[in-house]
């Protein structure tokens, strides 16, 4: 058998780059030392060795040297493998394969070299390279069933030794909900339901239904080889449109719509190859054409003439080439390409290129160079590492008339490491090209850059849904933000922000809004209209209020606001009726605000807090709650209702000026809960 049919029977299906199924991986078997001249006891004398195949074979072959009807294959140890149907010299019709213990490994069938009906892999009893476990497949699984339509598989099944349905992480399968097709497979770490076909690699391929754990269908998707290619439509999980959109080979391709809940449009854009190609069109709830801007595909950028007494300066420049220039005239251009070659770069530059152009800049009997180096530490410092400190050096040399400062902010950017943070806040190619540089897949990556704002030029990046701006000193984000189209995250953790803009209602898609740690005193308006949110971190500000219209986020599941001076909580909270994680820990409250215990839904609850020494006995109230943080507060009592309340799993109490014997007491109420 060819390689290619060998590793279809001899392997489950490799996991798939950004697939929601779980795959063994190939099974790859080090081959061991044959002599080919040594035929083991077991093997027919008429069989012969196939290098190819690191197996010994046996089969008839035509004067063509295609194998044809029945061919069986033994390892190098002489244990018998596998037996199958050929045609012409492919795999065609069943096939059997073993584990070195005898018991069957895989049974299906091919054909015309394609895997055809149920393919189906066992476990052994016993040693075997027949690993149908490889790739995160659980132990528990003892049988595996594939079905399979002329080499692409649409169904895979898994089962216990007692035969019970299970999912790939060992755990039982949940019930198919209503409207779930019977061939769709379930995400055991996601939870969604999908119904389409793979191929022999677990590629996607054609359309694919997803439905959530409750059986509503949130997308249908088309593939090509596992890359969208063709129409996406998504559904609200309430089963109204939520958007439509068009990919080629991967990328958005065409015209683009979302639609709020009710079916109204809210959006639309054009896209060509991934990059916008056209207007975006904006439109209120209640259908009023709100904006529109055109947005078009950046240029990519053109490098500035370089002067040619100094085209040794540019590019993939040598040490040598510095050295010649050292005692020559220095343009105020060419010494801004050195001071980059010498301080600028990441861990993998020339380091005795930049030695040497460090070199000739200190040599400079410039004062006014002199002094901007001492200033900025570079006349000792090998390497700019933190963006903060390019920042420094480049206001630095703006005093200084031998440094072209026209010249210094691209010959960073060019060098890359730190110095492309020089740049990110630019409108233009340089600058979208520098963004381009932080993304990886979906993700934008502009944490620790010492920006001061979000970029602009955000808004070309039509195919980042994340992005994460944490640890910065940023105090602005531009309306720009409007134009990441599908922005689901947003992750502006440890910044200087006291204001939102209105733009940032027309993300749609957002669903995780990260705020802590920046110096919010009353909270943006427009976070109340982002109605969509399901996560929302607002620690660590200076909130003292929260606006009555907070109610508005019924889709919230998760909720920080520790470490804020929260007065109290507005009577509109309790509509929070999604909220399972509540944080309100480190807050001045002696007790609780009451309208925490409207919220139903909660399972985790973060009370801990120096000020708080009440616990009211509403906390009863909260029947699914499973988690709960007390320790580290004032409490000298816990109500009655705590001892009573049997879905707590976890309890954190430890440091509370309680009486003896009130923490035994609880450990006895509760014998399966753990207490901290």
């Amino acid at each position: 058998m060819s390689n290619t049919g060998r590793r279809r029977i001899c392997s489950t299906l490799p996991d798939t780059q950004r697939s929601v199924l779980w795959y063994a991986e190939p099974i790859v078997t080090k081959p061991h030392p044959v002599d080919s001249r040594v035929r083991p006891a077991a093997v027919p004398s008429e069989a012969w060795w196939s290098a190819k195949d690191n197996e010994w074979v046996h089969g008839h072959r035509d004067p063509d040297g295609e194998l044809h009807g029945e061919v069986r294959y033994w390892r190098p140890d002489g244990t018998w493998c596998c037996a199958t149907y050929h045609r012409h010299g492919q795999p065609h019709g069943s096939f059997t394969r073993f584990h070195e213990t005898g018991e069957i490994s895989q049974t299906g069938s091919f054909e015309a070299g394609q895997l055809h009906g149920q393919h189906t892999l066992f476990a052994a009893t016993g040693y075997t390279t027949e690993n149908m476990h490889a790739g995160g497949i659980s132990r528990e699984i003892v049988r595996s069933e594939y079905d399979y339509i002329n080499g692409h598989f649409t169904t895979i099944r898994y089962f216990g030794a007692d035969g019970t349905a299970l999912q790939t992480d060992g755990t039982p399968l949940p019930s198919r909900p209503s409207g779930v097709p019977a061939h769709a497979i379930r995400n055991s770490k996601s939870g969604t339901w999908l119904a389409g076909r793979w191929d022999s690699q677990g590629r996607r391929e054609g359309p694919l239904e997803v439905f959530d754990a409750d059986g509503r269908r949130l997308a249908i998707e088309t593939y090509r080889q596992n890359l969208a290619h063709g129409p996406t439509t998504l559904f609200y999980p309430g089963g109204t449109l939520r958007a439509v959109l068009a990919y080629a080979n991967g990328k958005l391709h065409g015209t683009t719509e979302s639609f709020y809940r009710d079916g109204t449009l809210a959006r639309r854009a054009q896209f060509k190859a991934g990059e916008w190609a056209g207007t975006l069109s904006d439109w209120s709830p209640s259908g009023e054409l709100i904006d529109e801007v055109s947005i078009v595909a950046t240029p990519p950028a053109s490098p500035p003439p370089a002067e040619p007494s100094e085209l040794a300066l540019r590019g993939d420049v040598a040490a040598a080439a510095v050295e010649a220039v050292a005692e020559a005239p220095i343009s105020a251009a060419g010494m801004a390409r050195l001071i980059a070659i010498g301080w600028g770069g990441d861990e993998e530059r020339d380091a005795t290129l930049a030695r040497v152009a460090r070199r000739v800049v200190r040599a400079r009997q410039d004062p006014a160079l002199t002094e901007a180096l001492r200033e900025t530490g570079l006349d000792t410092a090998p390497r700019l590492l933190t963006a903060t400190r390019l920042r420094r050096v480049i206001t630095a040399m703006r005093a200084v008339p031998a440094v072209d400062q026209h010249a210094l902010v691209p010959a960073f950017a060019e060098r890359g490491g730190v110095g492309r943070a020089a740049v990110l806040d630019r409108d233009d190619a340089m600058g979208v090209a520098a963004l381009r540089a932080q993304v990886n897949g979906e993700r934008l990556n502009l944490s620790n850059k010492g920006l001061e704002r979000l970029p602009r030029a955000i808004r070309r990046l039509a195919s980042v849904r994340v992005i994460d701006a944490r640890d910065n000193q940023i105090t602005e984000v531009p309306p720009e933000i409007a134009g990441v189209f599908f922005l689901r995250e947003a992750d502006l953790t440890s910044n200087r922000l006291a204001t939102l803009p209105d733009q940032l209602a027309r993300l749609g898609d957002l669903r995780e809004l990260q705020l802590a740690s920046n110096q919010f005193a009353t909270l943006p308006q427009v976070v109340t209209k982002l109605t969509e949110l399901e996560v929302l971190g607002l620690g660590d500000n200076e909130l003292v209020t929260l606006p009555a219209d907070i109610g508005r986020l019924t889709h919230l599941g998760t909720l920080w606001l520790h470490g804020n001076p929260l007065a109290g909580l507005p009577d509109s909270f309790a509509q929070l009726s999604s909220l399972t994680f509540l944080h309100l820990g480190d807050l001045p409250w002696a007790t609780p605000s009451p309208v925490i215990f409207e919220l139903e839904s909660l399972r985790e609850l973060w009370l801990a807090s120096p000020s708080l020494t009440h616990l009211p006995a509403d906390i009863g109230r909260l029947t699914k709650l499973e988690r709960l943080s007390i320790w580290y507060s004032g409490l000298t009592e816990l109500p009655d209702a705590l001892f009573e309340m049997t879905s707590l799993r976890e309890i954190r109490i430890r440091d509370n000026p309680l009486p003896a014997g009130v923490i035994e007491r609880l450990k006895e109420a509760h014998p399966d809960c753990k207490i901290f």
